[in-house]
């Protein structure tokens, strides 16, 4: 810091000495050398600047996820569309029927559970109760066999049978030598009275046989299931029993579920309000599940997706302002903010730019539009200026009139005293559009000296090293 005060003393010298003997004294010998400027304060701002294109705020490709044929579509290009708003679906028939079908299947389940859980009526337990009354008596009355009744009643219709067949073949016997007999009555009568002996003899016999073994087991086997039948009516269903028919309505609802899925898969809706971009397929025309059929873009809001280089990313955030001005729109300026900044950079190939030979790493930026403007749509090109920094009421000095010394590195200003520009080393803060914040070296109200070009290239001159060609 001494050696930079010693040489900056030395320019200061040196700079007085040569303003008296090129110009004179007074401020008007120094105006001839270039502008006077006053020290003043004001507005730094920096930005960062880069080019996107317009972007709707939400873009989306509908394709549906299953393959089949285009039944309809119910919208245009162009046509604005809301929220669950039905736009195209395939030939969805049979699909349908599925459906009705699984809710048939689902009504008979839930049925058949709630007709097992419900409290039985007293008609169906009466009815059960008959039955079993019923299935008791007919074992017993096998056990037992017939009464005595039944077995007089057998034998009286077996004689009387017997006793009818008898008078018959008598009857028959006295024409049987006629022509034709089969044909005439006392045949026929013989006939009826020979299958009348066979039923009452096998009737008997029925009455006095012993029962058999399976005929008790079959009416076993009945009494237990009439039984059962009234122990469940009773009771109702046994949990094993409630579990397994409460599983057969979660599967009908499981399949009908998977009927209704397929079936809304087959219909396009609009997942969000906005405009159809593209229709990209025919009705009749055969679509594959996941290819593109519809195009729906949000135009509520806009944005701008920016590629920003590595050495500018560091200085941005979300909220900034930013200012928007789009090609197809001349002299229009939006105002915009920051959304997000990129945390990783681009792939390779798609973030990068070319400068100087190497490949500069960028990261993505969105910058959301704060305001729109009529005709204004996706693609459209965009210049974005972002408010990195904003700094109100500090002391700014025109970049024109900063200069560096070239031996010492010492950056100063040439401030007027007396009328004679002195050199005055300055610490400077950020800079912005044409000037830089003054940190430290000058006051508000110092005039200050901003040679022209010719007259800088002059006075560093003087104070270039020995054998400097300046050029």
């Amino acid at each position: 810091m001494r050696r930079s005060l010693l040489v900056l003393l030395g320019v200061a010298g040196l700079a007085v000495i040569y303003a008296l003997l090129r110009r004179g004294p007074g401020e008007a010998a120094a105006q001839s050398e270039g502008e006077v400027v006053v020290v003043s304060k004001g507005v730094i701002v920096t930005n960062v600047v880069a080019s996107g294109s317009i972007e709707p705020e939400r873009k989306v490709n509908l394709a549906f996820k299953a393959s089949g044929r285009l039944g309809r579509v119910y919208v245009k290009e162009g046509e604005v569309v809301q929220e669950g708003q039905l736009l195209a679906e395939l030939e969805r028939a049979e699909l349908a029927l599925q459906v009705r079908q699984a809710q048939a299947a689902l009504a008979a389940a839930q049925a058949q559970l709630e007709r097992a859980t419900a409290p039985p009526a007293a008609e169906d337990i009466r009815a059960a109760q008959a039955a079993l009354d019923a299935a008791v008596a007919a074992y017993e009355r096998l056990l037992q066999g017939p009464t005595q009744e039944q077995l007089t009643i057998a034998q009286v219709q077996l004689k009387r049978a017997e006793i009818a067949l008898q008078q018959a073949q008598s009857n028959y016997d006295q024409v049987k030598w006629v022509g034709g007999i089969a044909a005439l009555g006392p045949s026929l009568a013989l006939q009826a009275a020979t299958l009348d002996y066979e039923a009452a003899k096998a009737n008997y016999e029925l009455q006095t046989r012993p029962p058999e073994d399976k005929d008790i087991k079959a009416l076993q086997a009945q009494i237990e299931q009439a039984r059962a039948q009234l122990l469940r009516l009773q009771r109702g269903p046994t949990e094993p029993e409630r579990r397994a028919l409460e599983a057969q309505v979660e599967q009908a609802k499981v399949a009908l579920e998977a009927a209704q899925v397929q079936f809304d898969n087959a219909a396009l809706r609009a997942p969000f309000a906005g405009v159809v971009a593209q229709v990209s397929a025919e009705e009749g025309q055969l679509v594959m599940a996941g290819a593109s059929v519809l195009t729906l873009i949000d135009t509520s809001r806009y944005h701008v997706q920016l590629r920003v280089d590595e050495v500018d990313i560091a200085s941005l955030r979300a909220g900034q302002p930013a200012t928007v001005d789009i090609d197809g729109f001349p002299g229009v300026s939006l105002r915009g903010h920051v959304a997000s900044v990129g945390l990783v950079p681009l792939p390779e190939g798609t973030g990068t730019s070319l400068l100087g030979g190497g490949g500069v790493t960028q990261y993505e930026v969105r910058v959301e539009l704060d305001e729109a403007v009529p005709g204004l749509r996706a693609g459209l090109t965009a210049q974005v200026t972002i408010e990195t920094n904003r700094l109100e009421g500090v002391l700014v000095v025109p970049d024109r009139a900063i200069q560096v010394d070239k031996a010492s590195g010492v950056t100063f200003v040439e401030r007027m005293v007396d009328g004679v520009p002195v050199p005055v080393e300055v610490v400077l803060g950020l800079s912005g559009d044409g000037v830089t914040q003054v940190l430290a070296g000058v006051e508000e109200g110092d005039r200050l000296l901003v040679r022209t070009t010719s007259g800088a290239q002059e006075l560093r001159s003087l104070f270039a090293p020995p054998g400097t060609n300046e050029g």
